[in-house]
């Protein structure tokens, strides 16, 4: 998002949640529904798979 400029209010608004509920998604506490990982992806992200952009940092391999 940073690499973007994105905000996180600009992408709470575009998927239709609270900035807050998006931050806990950022970090674990809750998970993203189908619907919010396909509005972020088709709005911002469309260039990147899925599956990437949606890992875990802790699930990423060292220099991938």
């Amino acid at each position: 998002m940073a690499k973007r400029k994105l905000t996180k209010v600009a992408v709470a608004r575009k998927i239709g949640i609270n900035p807050r509920t998006l931050y806990a998604k950022l970090n674990g506490e809750t998970d993203f529904t189908l619907s919010e990982a396909n509005a972020i992806h088709a709005a911002f992200f469309s260039d990147i798979d899925k599956e990437t952009l949606f890992s875990r940092s802790e699930d990423i391999k060292p220099g991938a």
